[in-house]
C-alpha cells in the first residue's frame, strides 16, 4: 500500500469512530454542560460553529463537554467548525 493509501485509510478508520461515537446522540446529550461555563462547540453570532480555546490552556484548565475541542480539536477544520 502506497503512503497516501495508507494515510487515506487511517483517516477513514479515524472518521468512522469519530461518527460510530457521535451517531445516536440527540442535540440535548451532545451539548449538555456538567457545570456552568465548561468548555464546548457552540454558535457564534454569525451561526457558524465553533469551540472554545485558549492557548495556553488556563490553570485551572476549564471543564469540557462531549463536543468540547478536548475530543474533536483535530476535526475541527474537517467538521467546519472555527476556534472561538
Amino acid at each position: 500500500m502506497s503512503r497516501v493509501g495508507l494515510l487515506l485509510t487511517q483517516m477513514d478508520e479515524a472518521y468512522g469512530r469519530l461518527r460510530r461515537r457521535l451517531d445516536g446522540l440527540s442535540e440535548d446529550e451532545y451539548f449538555w454542560e456538567p457545570v456552568p461555563g465548561c468548555w464546548t462547540i457552540h454558535r457564534d453570532q454569525t451561526g457558524g460553529w465553533v469551540t472554545d480555546y485558549a492557548e495556553p490552556d488556563p490553570v485551572p484548565a476549564p471543564v469540557t463537554t462531549i463536543g468540547s475541542h478536548r475530543r474533536l480539536q483535530g476535526h475541527v477544520p474537517r467538521l467546519g467548525l472555527r476556534r472561538a
